[in-house]
């Protein structure tokens, strides 16, 4: 039989204070595993990396890269980091929202609007305005002439105002749109 030494003795003993209790020597310890998917609101936009099976506890790192004539605007969650760093601590997924950019005659991007990004286009417009609303907020809009009579207003989630009835004559508009507390205002013209 042999003996160890104090310091021996010590470095076994600080060993088994660090071992998981419900292990035998030889055994080896599962770790769970959990899955991070990642998706694109829209894959003509852009595509995201960082998706797949991570140890619980460890970080991801996602990555949202648009495709030329796009950019980044904020993924699922409300965060507008990108690269991000995530601690995976379950499945999650993650979804990234793009934009185009250029041309800004085109559409208008109401930003910051109830945590989201509502686009409106075309404008100028002709027979019907758009109005995209990625969060499906029930938003009431109003649209006033440039004589600050309104001429009509509603309720849309995403859709479409028709603008092909004789009360838009062409000229600039004021859109009035409001969710909850939060209004914000753009300027579009009718052709």
């Amino acid at each position: 039989m042999s003996r160890l030494n104090l310091t021996d003795y010590l470095s076994v003993y600080l060993e088994s204070l660090n071992a998981p209790t419900d292990t035998v020597p030889g055994d080896s310890v599962v770790t769970e595993t959990y899955t991070i998917t990642v998706e694109v609101d829209d894959p003509a936009m852009g595509v995201v990396t960082g998706g797949g099976v991570y140890e619980s506890g460890s970080t991801a790192t996602l990555t949202a890269i648009p495709n030329s004539g796009y950019r980044f605007t904020y993924w699922n969650d409300n965060d507008t980091m990108n690269p991000r760093t995530i601690q995976v601590v379950g499945d999650a997924t993650y979804t990234a929202y793009f934009e185009p950019v250029g041309n800004t005659e085109d559409s208008t991007l109401v930003s910051d609007f109830s945590n989201g990004a509502v686009r409106i286009y075309p404008n100028p417009a002709t027979d019907c305005l758009f109005i995209e609303n990625p969060r499906n907020l029930s938003i009431i809009y109003h649209i006033y002439n440039v004589n600050g009579q309104m001429i009509d207003s509603g309720t849309i989630v995403s859709g479409r105002i028709d603008l092909g009835s004789s009360k838009f004559e062409r000229g600039a508009f004021l859109l009035v749109l409001q969710h909850k507390n939060e209004i914000k205002t753009m300027r579009f013209l009718k052709q």
